[in-house]
C-alpha cells in the first residue's frame, strides 16, 4: 500500500474510524458502477473484509475507494476504518486519479482522458510528464490528448533562423 506520494506532496497521516455517512464524496476518476459494487458487497457479505481501506482527505472528502464506500452502505455499516490524506488543495485531483491507477478497477481511457481535463482545470501548469505519470499513459498521449489552446507552437525553420540570427 502506498504512503506516500512526494511529487504531489501527499502522505498519509494517520487512521480513524468514521460513519460511512460521514465520508463527502467530491469529485472522483469515474462513476460508481453499480454491477462492480454488487460484488464488493458479496465480499462484505461473506464476512471477508476488501485488502485496503477507504482512504479520505483531512475534511472527510473521498480520496480513493468510492465503489468500497458504496458496497458499505449497501450492506449498512455504519463505521468503517479509514486512512487519512494530508494533501494540498491543488493536487487532491491528481492524488485521486494517481490512486485509482494503482489498484482495483482501472480508469477507461476515455476517463482518463476526462480526468485529465479535471486535472488541467485544477491545476493548469501541470507538467506533461507529471500528468503522464498520475493517469499512468505517456507524455505522447498526454500531447494528444492537451487542449490546443494550451499546446506549446511548434517554430518554423524560418523562425528558427532568425532567431538563431538575432542571437
Amino acid at each position: 500500500m502506498i504512503t506516500e506520494v512526494p511529487f504531489l506532496d501527499a502522505r498519509i497521516i494517520g487512521q480513524k474510524y468514521l460513519n460511512v455517512s460521514d465520508i463527502k464524496v467530491g469529485w472522483m476518476p469515474r462513476g460508481i458502477d453499480w454491477d462492480y459494487v454488487e460484488q464488493l458487497t458479496e465480499v462484505l457479505r461473506n464476512d471477508q473484509k476488501f485488502p485496503e481501506d477507504v482512504q479520505v482527505f483531512e475534511d472527510n472528502e473521498l480520496t480513493d475507494g468510492l465503489h468500497r464506500t458504496e458496497g458499505y452502505k449497501k450492506v449498512e455499516t455504519i463505521t468503517i476504518p479509514v486512512l487519512i490524506w494530508k494533501c494540498p488543495k491543488e493536487n487532491r485531483t491528481a492524488l485521486k486519479i494517481y490512486l485509482n491507477s494503482l489498484h482495483g478497477k482501472q480508469l477507461s481511457p476515455k476517463e482518463k482522458q476526462e480526468s485529465y481535463m479535471s486535472l488541467l482545470e485544477e491545476n493548469p501548469s501541470i507538467k506533461d510528464t507529471a500528468a503522464a505519470l498520475i493517469l499512468g499513459v505517456s507524455e505522447r498521449t498526454i500531447q494528444r490528448w492537451k487542449p490546443k489552446a494550451l499546446k506549446q507552437k511548434r517554430l518554423s525553420q524560418e523562425e528558427v533562423l532568425k532567431i538563431q540570427e538575432l542571437k
